[in-house]
């Protein structure tokens, strides 16, 4: 039985969009390696949470992003 032309299309923009999340997300950790907001393109500050996690905040008061990441494990 042959897949109907929906399926096939459905399929394609499944896989289209997940590439696209794959970049995003790259992008976005690109973005705080390089201590910049991904929101807004101002500087973030790098702050230590505890317990093995350490916070971005940025500094454009306009902007209220905050991203939290825990510590690569050594």
């Amino acid at each position: 039985m042959k897949p109907s032309d929906k399926a096939i299309k459905s399929a394609r923009e499944s896989i289209k969009r997940k590439e696209e999340l794959k970049l995003d997300q790259q992008d976005f950790e690109m973005c705080l390696g390089e201590r910049v907001c991904p929101k807004c393109a101002w500087l973030l500050d790098m702050e230590h949470v505890g317990s093995g996690e350490y916070g971005y905040k940025c500094t454009n008061t306009v902007c209220s992003f905050i991203h939290f990441k825990e510590l690569p494990a050594n």
